[in-house]
Formats: C-alpha cells, sequence, structure tokens
C-alpha cells in the first residue's frame, strides 16, 4: 500500500471520528470506574519513566505518532492523579462543582475529562446486545476490560512482567515464543491508533 494511500485512508478515519457522536455522561462515568478499578489493581509512576510503550519505541516497533499519543496521554495522567479521587460510582455520577474549585484544580478536572474520553477512545466497544427487545441487532457500547488492565499498565508502569510477550499470551491465542512478542506489539498499537484518531479527532 503507497503512503499516499495511507494518508487518504487516515483522512478519511479522522473525518468520520470527526461526526462520531460525543461521549456521554454514563459512558464517561462508567469509564472513570474502570480506570479506578486499574489503579487500585498496581503501582503506577509519577514521574518520568521507561515503560513499555518507550521500549517498543527505541527498538523500532512503535511508530513515532502513537508513541506521541501515548507519551501526551501519560502527561494527561499525572496531572489528572489527585482529580480523579472519589468518582468511581457510575450509578451516581456527578461533575465536581466548578465555582469551589482553583485553577490547578482546574486544570487537574480538566485533565482528568481528557484521561476518560482518550480510554473511552481506547477501549470503549460497541457490540451487539442479543436481549434488546424487539431488535436483537441494538448495539451496545461496554468497555473491553481486559484490553485496559493490559495497555495502560504498558503505557504508566515500569514493571518488568509487563512485555509485549505476556501481552500477546494475554490477549491472543499464539503460544509460541516469536508470535507472543508480535501478538502483544500488535495488541498496543492497535489501541494506541485508536488515541492517535482520538487525539487527531480532538484537534479538528
Amino acid at each position: 500500500m503507497s503512503a499516499k494511500i495511507r494518508a487518504e485512508e487516515r483522512a478519511v478515519a479522522v473525518r468520520s471520528a470527526a461526526k462520531l457522536p460525543r461521549a456521554t455522561p454514563e459512558q464517561i462515568a462508567r469509564i472513570a470506574h474502570h480506570i479506578e478499578i486499574v489503579i487500585k489493581g498496581g503501582k503506577f509512576e509519577h514521574e518520568k519513566y521507561v515503560s513499555l510503550i518507550d521500549v517498543m519505541h527505541r527498538d523500532g516497533n512503535l511508530p513515532t505518532e502513537l508513541w506521541a499519543a501515548a507519551d501526551k496521554f501519560r502527561t494527561w495522567w499525572w496531572q489528572a492523579e489527585e482529580a480523579s479521587k472519589g468518582v468511581s460510582s457510575y450509578d451516581a455520577y456527578e461533575d465536581r462543582p466548578f465555582g469551589s474549585r482553583t485553577l490547578a484544580n482546574d486544570k487537574r478536572m480538566d485533565a482528568w475529562l481528557s484521561v476518560k474520553l482518550a480510554c473511552i477512545a481506547m477501549f470503549g466497544v460497541l457490540t451487539r446486545n442479543p436481549h434488546a427487545l424487539p431488535d436483537p441487532d441494538t448495539m451496545k457500547w461496554v468497555v473491553d476490560e481486559d484490553l485496559m488492565h493490559l495497555v495502560l499498565p504498558a503505557i504508566l508502569t515500569t514493571k518488568k512482567e509487563v512485555t509485549q510477550a505476556y501481552i500477546g499470551g494475554e490477549r491472543t491465542l499464539y503460544t509460541g515464543e516469536k508470535q507472543k512478542p508480535a501478538a502483544g506489539s500488535a495488541v498496543v498499537t492497535e489501541a494506541l491508533e485508536r488515541l492517535a484518531l482520538h487525539m487527531r479527532a480532538r484537534t479538528r
């Protein structure tokens, strides 16, 4: 496939993404709930570090554009850490009142919203709802929790066990020592392509 064709396909994808409906309050609250589950499940770094995405980029397994998108997400995560506390129940979701915030809190809340919208782009999935009546082909929105628990640590931690082979083994049926790293790389790349597309669409 030529670079020109790839560029044209990307432009079409960006225009299509820009036309997608905005995330609903319920989706934002639901993704916040899942983010906090991931946070409670492991330690995340608070300053510059080398994570799996950095290793993949260094080794030529992750394009610079996708690494930059992940690095920007990582910056939002650091900025949002304080703002994310106490927003875990999507059954009773509320935004905090703007009148009570300082400028610093405003920036944290903006970053927290950016994190949630980015996670919706990476891990939100439309799937058939066979129980919907009268139309079983009705689509419902869900969070791909398994993918989230694999990709966020790849961006946000230095854990040695978070490798391309580990992700490939957890996410796919490949078992070969050469197959699992390639499969894991593809899993991370696909999630970050969705993230990069989301970021480009937000700037339009």
